[in-house]
């Protein structure tokens, strides 16, 4: 029985028991090398998968690594590039625009439903394309006239049929813009036991937009031809 049992596989626990009762082995044992290789082959299939897992984790850090690195240079590279290359006048399109009277409507033409009316408001898609490499931008007058469209086109939906994420950034983009500007004319004011509003049609001292409009205009018109040249 003792001998058919020494013919078991090894495990660890009885490799510790053939190291620490080597003199029983060698006397009761024929071959007492046997069970000593076989304690070996015991340990070295133990420690293989533990190898193979140590190989794959280190392999897999440093695959991490060299991705963090190519993608913190990459944002790196396109932050400085887009600071000192893409826009021109530090973010600023310089289009001169000389002082003009805007005299406030009522606004009748530019009610819920006159679709046509406000997307006319934005030449073509609204955008210019400025420096060697023809970036696209839009210019903030004509992004806060697509907000405005964009929230006006929600209102004259259902509940639910809403989208109420391009609305969101809407709201938000214009609230910064009027604070961004800081408006300090004064308004007068409207008490609510007068019927007919005080001064209903303001006089203001503005910015000659329509030379902006002219600007984009251009910009569309020239970028349009070096396109049309160049897929020919």
């Amino acid at each position: 029985m003792a001998a058919a049992a020494y013919e078991q596989p090894v495990s660890s626990d009885s490799c510790r028991e053939v190291e620490t009762n080597k003199e029983f082995l060698s006397v009761s044992h024929s071959d007492p090398g046997r069970d000593e290789g076989s304690c070996l082959r015991a340990d070295s299939d133990m420690h293989s998968p533990r190898r193979f897992e140590s190989f794959i984790l280190s392999i897999a850090i440093l695959f991490l690594g060299l991705n963090f690195t190519y993608k913190f240079v990459s944002l790196t590279l396109l932050y400085r590039q887009s600071r000192h290359e893409l826009k021109p006048n530090g973010g600023v399109w310089d289009v001169e625009r000389k002082p003009v009277a805007f005299a406030f409507d009522s606004g009748l033409r530019y009610d819920l439903n006159a679709s046509q009316a406000w997307a006319a408001l934005v030449p073509g898609d609204g955008l210019v394309r400025l420096g060697a490499r023809h970036e696209p931008f839009m210019v903030s007058m004509f992004h806060q006239l697509r907000c405005l469209d964009v929230m006006r086109d929600q209102l004259t939906k259902p509940r639910v049929q809403r989208d109420e994420q391009p609305a969101r950034h809407c709201m938000n983009y214009i609230r910064q813009m009027i604070l961004c500007r800081g408006d300090t004319h004064l308004d007068p004011y409207q008490y609510p036991s007068n019927i007919h509003p005080v001064e209903p049609h303001p006089v203001r001292r503005c910015l000659d937009w329509r030379a902006v409009y002219e600007a984009v205009e251009e910009n569309q018109k020239e970028y349009a031809a070096e396109w049309a040249r160049a897929s020919h």
